[in-house]
């Protein structure tokens, strides 16, 4: 029998404790939608009349549906804060938040420290896009107190230009992931593979800008990885993953939790197996578990971890069955 499911009770029970904690504390604790909520932390499959003979127990009179919409709606809006600012993203727009409440306050003498730090931590995380809005409000302030030189604007056109490169790499990034959608498991023609390789010699791909910005060279790197997976070449998906986690790697401010890096050592051991080069595969298992070690703030629990442990249990008691249902499932679009 197929256990229901419910998209309430599947976001509760992905939450972690801290954000069940969280949430509670900005909760009116008597409201009926807490007591739904707490209702369903307990459960451990859903059940929807269970949860509609307690709650008319408390006393509800009001219908299940309109309590669990209710909930849903205060989860996603107190929810959606908590783990934006813990992104670089999230800070940076809290930060723009921010300078437009002080220019609103008429407090325009503060704002130039303010935009310093602003733009300076989206130099750091490469977020070409919020600096650009933070240009473009420094522009708003400064015309008026004639502050604006020559610096900002080589500044200013650096960063269109960044924004340019980034949206031509996602266009191309896009079109090769949604061919590899609809020719999932069907070798591309000779036609086609001349038109996949016109788009990967897109001028784009050697722009100068990507030079010195990793953010721009992980989503060409991610462009050849997809074409390696549509052309089956086994050594280019390893070579490519390892070159993007090396990117990561050389720029820990870009790292969130290590389960980015995780999946992509997970795709190389995955890569390896599936070409049958097990050889190779023995002797990178070590250096990956080591390297997983030294991420900072590695989550032990992330997904490509979890793969990760499940593939060398495989290769350790010799599963190839198993294994080769895995590489299957992996590839599954």
């Amino acid at each position: 029998m197929i256990r229901k499911t419910d998209k309430l009770f599947d976001f509760i029970q992905a939450m972690t404790s801290h954000e069940r904690g969280y949430f509670k504390q900005s909760a009116n604790k008597d409201s009926w939608y807490v007591i739904l909520f707490d209702a369903i932390c307990r459960q451990k499959e859903y059940d929807e009349d269970e949860l509609s003979r307690y709650m008319k127990k408390m006393g509800c009179m009001r219908k299940l549906s309109a309590v669990k919409e209710y909930l849903w709606r205060e989860l996603t809006q107190a929810m959606a804060p908590y783990h934006l600012i813990k992104t670089p993203l999230g800070e940076a727009m809290a930060q723009m938040q921010a300078l437009h409440l002080m220019q609103s306050k008429g407090l325009n003498k503060h704002i130039t420290r303010e935009l310093r730090a602003l733009k300076k931590f989206c130099i750091e995380y490469e977020l070409y896009d919020t600096l650009l809005q933070t240009l473009q409000f420094e522009f708003r302030v400064g015309f008026h107190q004639l502050t604006l030189n020559e610096q900002y604007w080589k500044q200013f056109h650096e960063v269109v230009h960044a924004n340019m490169v980034q949206m031509q790499l996602s266009e191309i990034q896009h079109r090769l992931h949604v061919y590899t959608l609809k020719k999932h498991g069907v070798q591309p023609t000779t036609k086609e593979q001349q038109d996949l390789k016109i788009l990967l010699s897109h001028p784009v791909l050697t722009d100068p800008a990507l030079n010195h910005k990793i953010r721009l060279k992980l989503i060409r790197e991610s462009i050849y990885e997809l074409y390696a997976h549509l052309m089956n070449d086994y050594n280019g998906i390893v070579r490519h993953n390892i070159h993007i986690a090396d990117l990561l790697e050389s720029k820990p401010a870009l790292i969130k939790d290590g389960r980015e890096i995780s999946l992509i050592y997970t795709n190389v051991i995955l890569a390896l197996a599936g070409a049958g080069q097990r050889k190779q595969l023995i002797e990178v298992i070590d250096e990956i578990i080591e390297k997983l070690r030294k991420i900072p703030h590695h989550n032990l629990y992330s997904t490509g971890r979890e793969m990760l442990v499940q593939v060398i249990g495989m290769l350790t008691l010799n599963d190839l069955t198993n294994l080769n249902e895995l590489i299957k499932q992996s590839k599954e679009p």
